[in-house]
């Protein structure tokens, strides 16, 4: 993709999700743009390289790909095990994965929360965690409102700058427990 105003080339900044075109209705203009900027580009297929180059042979730099550790935190609860793993996908969006493992038929409720620092003022990141009891309409039968096989899985990637850092908390049945600052 051309830079705007200048005759260079670079390659598109990866989106939320990793895409390179963005996709939404509101990015048609800047999608179009892109299209037809690698349009208009002189350049062919090489088949020994496996990618494209320019006329004369040269071709843009591979973007170098940085490897992050994955973080993760095992908070204590009864009858639950929870799970947060944090994880850097690139220099600017981190990906946050909540499991819940039920070992027991108890009701459990609250909420894993995920702050900016160690500021506490309001959550970047709020994840419900539970599992709720209802009764039927006999009042002997119990039907339970979560995963079947008692894990339950929640994912969502963020936005936070190198070098960020973020506080989680778990608030679970009333009792308040803070974990580890992720630096991911």
């Amino acid at each position: 993709m051309k830079d705007p105003g200048e005759s260079c080339i670079s390659a598109p900044e990866p989106g939320k999700f990793g895409q390179l075109l963005p996709w939404s209705q509101q990015a048609d203009r800047q999608r179009f743009r892109i299209l037809d900027d690698v349009a208009s580009l002189k350049i062919r297929w090489d088949q020994s390289r496996n990618h494209y180059v320019f006329l004369d042979g040269s071709w843009l730099p591979e973007t170098e790909r940085k490897l992050y550790r994955r973080e993760y935190w095992m908070p204590s609860a009864e009858g639950l095990d929870v799970e947060l793993a944090v994880e850097r996908r690139d220099h600017r969006f981190v990906r946050i994965q909540v499991t819940e493992f039920y070992r027991t038929a108890r009701e459990v409720t609250g909420r894993l929360q995920l702050f900016r620092d160690a500021k506490r003022d309001r959550p970047i990141v709020e994840v419900s965690i539970g599992r709720k009891f209802t009764a039927a309409s006999d009042a002997t039968t119990v039907k339970m409102l979560a995963e079947q096989d008692g894990t339950v899985l929640s994912s969502q990637v963020i936005e936070l700058s190198e070098g960020g850092s973020l506080q989680s908390e778990l608030i679970l049945d009333g009792r308040v427990e803070r974990g580890p600052l992720f630096i991911p």
